[in-house]
């Protein structure tokens, strides 16, 4: 009986505790939202670009991804089973690119790349992104194709 009491106590407390703690004039929103003016004078930050090594590998990277999608969407209309590391390994080699051998130092490659230059992540994202997407859709198609 005693601890309910003291548990009632506390929960009454922990209820009425934020309301007494409430500030009875709002803020105002003025003070809070006060940047300081830019001069015209001041420069913009210039926008950045991909550096000539990210250009390089950047074409690289689209003809690897290009070929690999274009294997694999090859391989499903083909109804043979694949294994992505392979279909990989073969898009780098097949992707007339003498700088990269094998899969291992393509993406080091790109490893290094992405953290030297902010741009060229961001591309590789955009471009992995759309052309996954393009190659779900097309193999989509194709399968909506086959049913009917």
């Amino acid at each position: 009986m005693r601890t309910t009491k003291i548990l009632m106590m506390v929960l009454a407390l922990a209820f009425s505790a934020p309301l007494f703690a409430q500030e009875d004039t709002p803020k105002d929103p003025k003070k809070d939202s006060e940047e300081p003016a830019k001069d015209e004078g001041e420069k913009e930050t210039p926008k950045r670009e991909i550096t000539a090594e990210g250009k390089s590998l950047f074409e690289d990277v689209e003809r690897v991804f290009a070929k690999y999608y274009e294997t694999v969407l090859a391989k499903v209309k083909a109804n043979e089973p694949y294994k992505a590391d392979d279909v990989w390994a073969e898009a780098i080699k097949e992707a007339k690119n003498a700088k990269y051998k094998d899969a291992e130092s393509f993406h080091k490659a790109i490893t290094d790349m992405k953290r030297k230059d902010r741009v060229f992540k961001k591309d590789v994202l955009d471009l992995t992104t759309r052309l996954a997407k393009e190659n779900a859709e097309a193999i989509e198609k194709w399968s909506k194709e086959q049913k009917k």
